[in-house]
């Protein structure tokens, strides 16, 4: 199931912030040569304190240059984030086609040869950490804060990785509710799942599509009861089914085999048709009972509901439902983990925190408030859960992040603070 606080030692990497390292020679000479470069040319432009930035049409027109360069002369300039302006600074012509263009443009000669040296102190840059331009780029690119460059490696990184696991999907969602137990000490967990628009890019690809886990992290025989939420698998046996909402599933849905696992039982793909004529739509839903204690110990690590990201797709959508009376209505952070180096048990260090998070939404419980637009129907799987297990959508918190073409294997964690779950 997708929470976890078994260890009673905290993990480094959800203890809040992570120790910075002193700067490299590249984060320390990227800014002053981009900004070198920034501030000649708004010198030979005249441009100083806060005066806008032309357009880029307007600095095409009076400098003289094609749309091109006028338009990357305006995003080195406009940019304050030195690593991603520096994407924008042309090659060496480039920068003695904006130099000359100055000139003509009536700027101090000595300033024009100011934007000249600093042009060639950026190229020193360049080829000092990259064997190429187009190598420094990705090394600007892995430093810069700006969410656009970030969307694009992982759109690469999602074309290749459909292409090399041979499945791909077009949204994959996970509404998470935690709600106190009947007793009040212990907390049950309720999970509906979606992998929406699924397709295999090549027959008899057996992917893994569900797993029923039958212990605790640490190997603890789990004494917690999994229910499924579709009223028609009432009494089904633990581990026998895959919990499906068959309402909101393809039919016919494809063949799902199970298969055993190390300390689970696991259901795969069976063979199927490729493309469309395979395309399916597979919703699960299943509560825990009991799954551990609500109130946290002193020193306790916190509380942190996990989505496995295990196909590559086109977008990720994570809801996690906190009972009110649980953690005060404190937000969680939000942290994307990759899981090449983790084991069995999940365990995850610092340097599997990626950067570039997601930002957390606040949602309303209604049925509208927790709509998706890439799958129709998963509020209302959402609102089916809820009526099901007899849980007030008003007596929830909603949290929601959303991720286009995240990396795969990740896992997305949601991280609610200890503090706001010890007892009053």
């Amino acid at each position: 199931m997708p929470t976890d606080r078994s260890h009673r030692k905290q993990h480094p990497e959800q203890a809040g912030e992570q120790a910075a390292g002193p700067s490299t020679e590249f984060q320390a000479e990227v800014p002053a040569a981009v900004g070198g470069l920034r501030r000649a040319i708004l010198a030979a432009m005249k441009l100083e304190g806060s005066a806008p930035v032309p357009a880029p049409a307007e600095l095409s027109r009076d400098l003289g240059l094609d749309n091109k360069l006028g338009w990357k002369l305006h995003w080195l300039l406009s940019n304050e984030d030195p690593f991603s302006a520096g994407l924008f600074v042309p090659g060496r012509a480039g920068v003695g086609l904006i130099a000359e263009g100055l000139r003509h443009a009536g700027a101090d000669e000595a300033r024009v040869a100011g934007v000249s040296r600093a042009g060639e102190a950026f190229q020193r840059c360049v080829t000092r950490h990259a064997e190429n331009r187009a190598g420094f780029d990705t090394l600007l690119a892995a430093h810069t804060r700006d969410g656009r460059s970030a969307l694009d490696h992982r759109r690469l990184a999602y074309q290749g990785a459909r292409y090399i696991w041979g499945i791909e999907s077009r949204v994959n969602v996970m509404g998470c509710l935690v709600h106190p137990s009947e007793g009040g000490d212990m907390m049950d967990v309720a999970s509906v799942r979606g992998i929406m628009g699924c397709q295999r890019l090549r027959e008899h690809v057996p992917w893994r599509v569900g797993r029923t886990t039958m212990r605790r992290p640490e190997g603890v025989h789990s004494e917690f009861k999994r229910e499924p939420l579709d009223p028609g698998l009432e009494g089904m046996p633990v581990g026998d089914g895959l919990p499906v909402m068959r309402d909101y599933c393809s039919d016919p849905l494809p063949r799902i085999d199970r298969v055993p696992g190390h300390g689970a039982v696991e259901f795969q793909l069976g063979p199927g048709a490729v493309g469309r004529r395979g395309r399916f739509d597979l919703v699960t839903g299943e509560v825990v009972r009991s799954m551990q204690p609500r109130y946290a110990e002193p020193g306790d690590p916190p509380l942190r509901v996990r989505f496995a990201v295990r196909i590559p797709t086109q977008q990720v959508v994570f809801d996690v439902l906190m009972h009110k009376e649980m953690f005060g209505g404190a937000a969680p952070r939000v942290s994307v983990l990759s899981d090449l180096f983790t084991s069995d048990q999940g365990a995850h260090q610092p340097a599997d925190e990626l950067p570039h998070p997601p930002d957390l939404e606040v949602l309303g419980t209604t049925p509208g408030d927790l709509e998706v637009d890439e799958a129709p129907r998963y509020a209302e799987a959402m609102e089916e859960a809820m009526s099901v297990l007899g849980w007030a959508p008003e007596s929830f918190d909603a949290f929601r992040v959303t991720l286009a073409y995240p990396p795969v294997p990740t896992t997305i964690v949601m991280t609610f603070d200890s503090e706001a779950a010890q007892r009053g």
